[in-house]
C-alpha cells in the first residue's frame, strides 16, 4: 500500500526554494500509476487549510512517480472540495480510457513541477516548444494566474 492516498496535501517544490500545494482527489478507478490530483496556487503553510474551489488551477492525472518516492511529501489529509463543478473527474476518467493513446492523459510529474512553477511566476507561461502546454492544464479554461510572465512575445 502507498505511504499516500486520498484527501493528502502534498508539497511540489518550487525553483525560488518555496513548496507549492496539491491535494490528491482521486485514487480509485485511476490510471495505473496515476492519481487524480488538485493543484493550487497556495504555498505550502502549516497548518495546511482545506482547498477551496477558486484556489485550485488544474485538476489532473499525475503520474505518481514523485508521490511514492518522496519528492512531493505529504503533508497530512483534510476534506476534498468538491471539484466536479470544475472537472468532472468521471468525465476526464472516461476521456482517459476512450483515448487511442491513454498515456498521453497523464502528466509526468516533471511537467506539473513547470506547470505549478509557471503558475508563480518562477517559470515563463510560454516556456516549452508547445506555448499552450499549461493552457491546457487549466481547470478553468483562459485564466492564466496573475503571476503568469511570458518569454516571448504573444
Amino acid at each position: 500500500m502507498p505511504a499516500w492516498d486520498q484527501a493528502d496535501f502534498f508539497a511540489i517544490p518550487l525553483l525560488d526554494g518555496g513548496q507549492g500545494l496539491g491535494q490528491i482527489v482521486e485514487v480509485a478507478d485511476c490510471p495505473p500509476d496515476a492519481a487524480f490530483c488538485a493543484l493550487t496556487l497556495r504555498r505550502v503553510a502549516t497548518p495546511v487549510a482545506p482547498l477551496t474551489l477558486p484556489e485550485i488551477t488544474a485538476l489532473v492525472f499525475i503520474g505518481t512517480a514523485h508521490l511514492a518516492d518522496g519528492t512531493w511529501p505529504i503533508l497530512g489529509f483534510d476534506t476534498l472540495p468538491a471539484t466536479d463543478s470544475l472537472v468532472s473527474f468521471r468525465q476526464t476518467q472516461r476521456a482517459w480510457k476512450l483515448s487511442d493513446t491513454p498515456g498521453t492523459l497523464i502528466a509526468d510529474p516533471a511537467l506539473i513541477e513547470a506547470f505549478v512553477n509557471a503558475c508563480h511566476g518562477l517559470l515563463p507561461w510560454d516556456y516549452f516548444p508547445d506555448p499552450q502546454i499549461f493552457d491546457r492544464i487549466l481547470a478553468r479554461k483562459g485564466q492564466r494566474p496573475p503571476a503568469a510572465t511570458f518569454q516571448k512575445a504573444s
